[in-house]
């Protein structure tokens, strides 16, 4: 068995690790691309910024756009703490650092689940099992109206501009339908995951662990889901503001759908960090193609919302890894 001091020196190597991946990461998305393209990242956006006329009214957008990242997260930290204090009471203070320290790990991880490792690191060991379960319940929360809201949007994008006979219409329009009630079904009936996962492992252990889904009530889990509906209408409004920096004209409803529909397509497509930003840029073109051809300034607000949503809370996230412990007693 390692001794203490192992232990301590094996906690601070991580911690090292993940400071200078992170690091690493975001000096590779923001200089070392530029050396292949400059139609990508950092370099694309800094050279729209610099072709931009700045007035007034769009210094106004992009603070605002800024500023809504506090919103943001804040709301997060609020889900979080809310599901987490079942388990374990946490301060709110507490449960930010934990949020956004997951935010600084989850930025070089394949579909952020870094997130969930980071938060429960700010738990205590017997919990810390718990604490991923409560973690994912947070999670589908916010996928709930990433899909529900996102699938209409993107299928009212569809059937607007392609041509489609009247089966394929009714059969495209039952989706959504579909798809939403079944992911609100899963959200209030948390059982239906205990059940499924109790016949792959019935052991004592996983039992008491998975009893977890069973703490949690309607009236709560809606609490949770309106906090998920505030947020993704900060993550909306956000795309609005950046669109008007941009000069990317669309009215604030054609705004709406279009970032719905972006956010529809990346949650449901599987990416690894490197390739998220191309994944994000390709997809805001797709949707925005009909209204602007100026590819550029899509993919430039595209990263500049990765950027104040992601990169800035990641690098805020990198004064509280020293706080990890990843071998509490």
């Amino acid at each position: 068995m390692l001794s203490s001091l192992h232990l301590q020196r094996i906690n601070t190597a991580i911690k090292i690790a993940i400071a200078l991946v992170c690091f690493w990461f975001l000096y590779y998305e923001f200089f070392v691309k530029e050396k292949y393209s400059r139609q990508s990242g950092f370099p694309l956006l800094w050279d729209q910024l610099l072709q931009i006329e700045l007035t007034p009214s769009k210094y106004l957008w992009l603070c605002t756009a800024c500023i809504l990242v506090f919103l943001n997260w804040g709301l997060e930290t609020m889900k979080w703490k809310l599901l987490i204090n079942r388990i374990e009471e946490v301060r709110w203070l507490k449960a930010f650092k934990a949020v956004i320290s997951g935010v600084t790990i989850s930025i070089f991880t394949p579909n952020r689940v870094g997130e969930f490792a980071a938060r429960i690191l700010y738990l205590q060991s017997n919990h810390r099992i718990k604490g991923i379960l409560v973690s994912v319940i947070g999670s589908i929360s916010q996928l709930c109206v990433t899909l529900v809201v996102g699938s209409f949007c993107f299928i009212y994008f569809i059937l607007t501009h392609q041509q489609f006979n009247a089966i394929e219409r009714g059969l495209i329009v039952v989706i959504p339908f579909i798809l939403s009630t079944f992911i609100i079904l899963i959200y209030y009936n948390m059982d239906i995951i205990r059940s499924l996962l109790l016949k792959i492992n019935r052991g004592r252990k996983t039992r008491l662990y998975l009893n977890v889904f069973t703490f949690y009530n309607s009236r709560l889990l809606t609490r949770i889901l309106l906090l998920s509906i505030v947020r993704f209408l900060v993550f909306s409004i956000q795309y609005y503001l950046l669109f008007l920096f941009f000069d990317i004209k669309v009215s604030i409803m054609e705004s709406f759908m279009i970032s719905s529909g972006i956010f529809f397509v990346l949650a449901i497509i599987p990416t690894i960090a490197f390739a998220e930003l191309g994944i994000r840029g390709a997809t805001a073109v797709y949707f925005l193609s009909s209204y602007t051809s100026n590819e550029l300034s899509i993919l430039a607000s595209s990263y500049a919302l990765w950027c104040i949503n992601l990169a800035l809370p990641a690098l805020v996230g990198l004064f509280f890894i020293p706080q990890l412990n990843f071998f509490k007693k």
